[in-house]
């Protein structure tokens, strides 16, 4: 398999069937990961979605969680087939990608996280999604890797509205400007497509080298991680223009997530820093990290920060070489801290993606 041919998913079932083999400390291969805004939740409803996927027989499930709470409130296993990406819409119900199975094709589910009744389907057009995201009118927007496309839905629908396929090509990631503008990340290129079409707006390589995640800060600059062996970085592009403003290489490895905080801070998940994982934060506008997270991540696969500026990472299964496994955890952290407040583990097998229920 050529690396231009990972995806997110097979990013994540390959580095899982590292650490399965008890080789967590080895590289992975180059794959991307998406990026979703989070935005507030509602204390009467579900805080916290973690999705699981259950790498042996392509199904998995997602537990719910109220704030601060290690215990689920419910978990939801209905329609899923390999869960690798989540999103939840301005009324709080719950989309999630299904990367699917060799038995059944990858599709979108919808969830009442309050109930957790299946609310409806999406299948048209939709072949191995890897990222979702919802612009602010409601429409979804899926990622397929499957069929080199970007789909999108009307909202509270499963009607196909239109399907972008001119410059994507191993579509990873997504993310939306403050103009409803969609950005997709490609293998090597971001493409940048007006609000509501299918035209092309520009498409950028300068300093793209497998494409990973990608957000904005509140000024609109543009970050995108890169995960080419030789080229770990986060490249920051000037907003509207998208001309590179600089490369930040130090504290990366492998920096599968990006966000960032409502002080422009960024955060980057690194798969394999400091040999099992890490988080490393920059101060706005600079390329030096201000400090490093490690406490509590072993093996991380995503992460979340809420809009308190609390911090979540996800924790993939661990097993060592006698097949002895660690089914995974979340951990969360307090604005500035180093050390989790909390560790959730209860309902936890192989989390690989998280969101916010933006509710409140």
């Amino acid at each position: 398999m050529k690396s231009s041919d990972l995806n997110r998913f097979a990013l994540r079932s390959l580095a899982a069937a590292a650490m399965l083999a008890g080789c967590g400390a080895s590289q992975p291969p180059i794959g991307a990961v998406g990026a979703m805004p989070q935005t507030t939740a509602r204390a009467t409803h579900a805080d916290l979605s973690v999705g699981n996927d259950d790498w042996n027989h392509g199904n998995g499930d997602v537990a719910i969680f109220a704030q601060g709470k290690k215990s689920p409130i419910r978990t939801i296993s209905a329609g899923m087939r390999a869960p690798n990406g989540s999103a939840f819409d301005s009324n709080g119900d719950l989309y999630i990608a299904n990367d699917g199975s060799t038995k059944k094709p990858g599709d979108v589910t919808v969830y009442d996280p309050r109930s957790g009744r299946l609310i409806r389907t999406i299948s048209d057009g939709i072949s191995e999604p890897d990222d979702l995201i919802l612009d602010h009118s409601g429409e979804l927007y899926v990622a397929n890797y499957g069929n080199n496309s970007v789909t999108v839905y009307a909202a509270g629908s499963s009607r196909l509205l239109r399907t972008i396929t001119e410059g994507i090509s191993f579509p990873g990631a997504l993310a939306l400007d403050a103009n409803d503008n969609c950005f997709v990340t490609n293998y090597s290129s971001v493409t940048e497509y007006a609000r509501a079409s299918t035209r092309l707006i520009r498409t950028i390589t300068d300093g793209v080298f497998a494409a990973g995640d990608l957000t904005f800060d509140s000024a609109g600059k543009l970050y995108v991680s890169n995960l080419e062996a030789s080229h770990n970085s986060v490249t920051v592009y000037a907003a509207q223009t998208f001309h590179l403003l600089r490369t930040i290489t130090q504290g990366l490895d492998y920096p599968l997530w990006l966000a960032l905080d409502k002080r422009n801070r960024l955060y980057a998940l690194n798969l394999y820093g400091e040999e099992t994982g890490s988080v490393t934060v920059y101060a706005p506008d600079t390329s030096q990290p201000m400090r490093t997270i490690t406490d509590g991540i072993l093996g991380p696969t995503t992460m979340v920060l809420d809009p308190s500026g609390d911090l979540y990472v996800a924790n993939g299964k661990i097993c060592n070489s006698s097949r002895k496994c660690n089914q995974g955890s979340v951990s969360a952290y307090a604005p500035s801290s180093d050390e989790p407040s909390l560790q959730i583990k209860i309902g936890i097998h192989n989390p690989v993606t998280l969101a916010i229920d933006p509710k409140h």
